[in-house]
């Protein structure tokens, strides 16, 4: 039978303090806020903002002269039955996703013109949580979002009414 050593009891000390420590430092601790949006559901032909549900399909953008079904693809891996709108915000989420368009492609032609969305998802937000904080602003509780990217805490600047 071995005795463990000074040396040996040592290094595993350390090792579990460390643990702990890196532990301790990537905890984020959920932060509470108030969800200032109003989320609505898309029904079958309706749009509220940019968002347009057909069936059960969702279009992301706008056009004139023209259906935007009949331009462009309908948003990739997209609930329509959870699919809701925070109105007055460009945000929207599912079940899956927290939706926002970070990338958007625009025609103009002499008959029709408008812009689609090419680049939606928020990744890394929790859909059940996301709340819309005001001003392109929103959060899941742990991550700050603005205007669809994910940014420090140290950059939010509530608004005044909040």
């Amino acid at each position: 039978m071995t005795c463990p050593t000074k040396k040996g009891n040592f290094i595993k000390t350390a090792f579990y303090i460390l643990c702990l420590l890196c532990c301790l430092i990537s905890y984020k601790q959920q932060k509470n806020f108030k969800d200032v949006g109003t989320w609505e559901h898309l029904s079958d032909n309706e749009s509220i903002g940019e968002y347009t549900r057909v069936g059960d399909k969702i279009y992301g953008g706008s056009y004139y002269g023209i259906q935007i079904w009949d331009i462009t693809k309908p948003m990739k891996d997209v609930d329509a039955e959870t699919f809701c709108v925070c109105v007055g915000s460009q945000y929207a989420k599912d079940k899956k996703h927290v939706y926002y368009p970070t990338r958007i492609i625009c025609e103009d032609a002499d008959e029709f013109g408008g812009c689609y969305f090419v680049e939606y998802i928020v990744s890394g937000i929790r859909p059940s949580k996301f709340k819309y904080l005001g001003d392109g602003y929103g959060t899941d509780g742990y991550n700050l979002v603005y205007k669809g990217q994910i940014v420090p805490w140290s950059k939010y600047k509530p608004h005044k009414s909040h």
